[in-house]
């Protein structure tokens, strides 16, 4: 499994602490012994929105997509967070850079939250500036 260039050590730490004290669950999609997606649901939401939960890291392998990988990824997100009693959830995603995200999103019910665009962080040395997507779980 590759990391994002930029990613930090303490960075995956915090992650990983995170979901040993039950604050964020990984979701992971394996095709015999080989991730192919994961996804991470931060339960406390981001420090921008704690008032839900958050869909965070969603990733599927180069050669897994266009299976339905990443549909089924958030759907059992979706699921979850409704199990725990949560009735909203958001995600972030760049707009601009990563449109087949977007639209994947937006199919899914998801829609812009009208905030700006901020930086999310700097990986491979560019900017990834996000918007904040939510959708109601009703």
């Amino acid at each position: 499994m590759a990391m994002r260039e930029g990613t930090t050590v303490d960075a995956c730490d915090a992650r990983l602490s995170n979901a040993v004290a039950g604050a964020s669950e990984w979701l992971v999609v394996v095709d015999g012994t080989r991730p192919e997606g994961w996804l991470l649901i931060e339960w406390n939401g981001k420090p921008s929105k704690p008032d839900h939960p958050d869909i965070a890291d969603v990733f599927v392998r180069e050669g897994a997509r266009g299976r339905g990988l990443g549909t089924l990824l958030v759907l059992e997100a979706e699921r979850r967070v409704r199990e725990r009693g949560h009735s909203r959830v958001g995600l972030s995603v760049n707009p601009e850079e990563n449109v087949a995200a977007r639209r994947l999103y937006e199919r899914l019910g998801y829609h812009h939250d009208g905030g700006e665009p901020y930086l999310d962080g700097v990986y491979d040395g560019v900017e990834d500036w996000v918007i904040d997507l939510v959708k109601d779980l009703g």
